[in-house]
């Protein structure tokens, strides 16, 4: 996926039409571009279901 693609998708308009793999798959892509403009190695980014009202973390130690 482009970058540029992956833009459209997150876009307000456009991601609730969106299956949950373009969705992972448009983060990532994102996650990928952002790290190389910023010289560091990209943070692999891990999907998982839970029943809490999280919408998203962070974990330092996990992702090393």
């Amino acid at each position: 996926m482009t970058y540029d693609a992956a833009l459209k998708i997150i876009h307000s308009n456009n991601w609730s039409k969106c299956t949950v793999e373009e969705k992972k798959d448009a983060l990532q892509t994102i996650e990928d571009h952002i790290s190389k403009e910023q010289g560091r190695t990209p943070v692999k980014l891990d999907f998982q279901r839970n029943n809490s009202d999280e919408l998203g973390a962070y974990d330092f130690f996990q992702s090393k």
